[in-house]
């Protein structure tokens, strides 16, 4: 057995620290992340593929293969690209500014009719901002990642056809719709996730912020959610702790599970 192994099955038997529900706990209402947010962000992200297809396909209309196999790559670099990472800026700023405010507002009325009061003003500034940054420049290279990696998937496609110089034009045209329809599921993908993760990264900040440490762990409760989230589905956790086979909701791609906070009510409080 190699250190590998060794170490492989130390962490499958490491516990995680689980908890019950206490007499004296209440469930927060779990805040939830609107989808129109998902779906703008992602229509935000395939602009830039868009542009990409837009100039692509004028330059197939217009021309031979020849000529847009010696034109597609540096009108790439000059239009497509540079307006790709202005895009990319503002819409990861939009989509965390957005995301943000949804959280702020649910969370404040979810601790509101919880416990009765509202402790938005216990959390720090400081963190959150940190978060924002990460979540913008993470999401900012993505975003890049996914334009430049369609650019070569079509660039590729094209001089794959000038140079064996076989097939009708209209297969070229078929195989660059394809190309592009790849990088528009991508940014669906990319979309969902970082909107939920980001979500989720506010949630578990916000109720660590004002000291709640435990959380139920909630589900979408639909036939995608993975088989080792529907074993964690109501269970309580510690944030210290997470689940070794999952992490905290959130932690998984495309994860849309969410973290309800466990606060401790007073008896004077009930």
């Amino acid at each position: 057995m190699n250190a590998t192994t060794q170490l492989t099955d130390k962490v499958k038997r490491r516990k995680t620290r689980k908890a019950k529900l206490k007499k004296n706990e209440r469930v927060m209402p779990t805040p939830r992340l609107a989808r129109m947010h998902e779906r703008r962000y992602g229509s935000a992200i395939k602009n830039a593929i868009r542009e990409q297809k837009r100039i692509v396909m004028r330059l197939y209309k217009n021309g031979t293969i020849k000529q847009v196999s010696q034109n597609i790559a540096p009108i790439f670099v000059a239009t497509a690209a540079a307006k790709a990472w202005l895009d990319a800026q503002k819409a990861a700023k939009h989509m965390v500014r957005v995301v943000n405010g949804n959280h702020s507002m649910a969370f404040s009325a979810a601790t509101k009719n919880t416990i009765g009061i509202d402790l938005k003003s216990l959390i720090k500034n400081e963190g959150l901002t940190d978060i924002m940054k990460t979540t913008i420049n993470e999401n900012v290279q993505m975003i890049k990642d996914l334009d430049e990696s369609t650019q070569r998937r079509i660039t590729r496609t094209i001089n794959r056809a000038f140079v064996e110089q076989t097939g009708k034009t209209e297969d070229l045209r078929q195989e660059l719709l394809k190309a592009f329809d790849i990088g528009y599921n991508k940014a669906t993908q990319i979309s969902r996730d970082q909107t939920q993760r980001f979500f989720n990264s506010l949630n578990r900040y916000r109720q660590q912020s004002v000291g709640i440490k435990k959380y139920m762990w909630i589900t979408s409760k639909d036939n995608r959610v993975r088989d080792t989230h529907k074993a964690n589905a109501r269970k309580v956790f510690y944030w210290s702790s997470p689940p070794v086979t999952t992490g905290h909701p959130g932690h998984d791609y495309n994860c849309r599970c969410t973290a309800s906070a466990v606060i401790e009510i007073n008896e004077n409080d009930s």
